[in-house]
């Protein structure tokens, strides 16, 4: 467990500077996107550059919300068992 809070600790000063309130919002969503991939083995680049790129096509709100469940990282890692993350074992 420890090993998970060490990026939040290393970059604790830096985040003091993400220029104004809205630019730190910005990272903590993008933070907490990236801790969720991870926390579903999924590989974050892989996932977010798929979702990102199909976003634009949800456009309609109320056909959206069935298919943007399709895009949180545990049902995307069914759909691309190929995009995932390395589990780390003891050996």
């Amino acid at each position: 467990m420890r090993r998970a809070s060490r990026p939040a600790a290393i970059g604790r000063k830096n985040w003091l500077f993400a220029g104004n309130d809205h630019g730190g919002r910005t990272a903590a969503v993008l933070f907490t996107m990236i801790a969720s991939a991870k926390a579903n083995h999924v590989e974050p680049f892989a996932w977010l550059r798929d979702v990102l790129a199909r976003l634009p096509a949800l456009s309609d709100a109320q056909s959206a919300a069935p298919h943007v469940t399709e895009l949180l990282p545990n049902h995307w890692r069914q759909a691309h068992p190929n995009a995932h993350l390395p589990t780390n074992r003891p050996a």
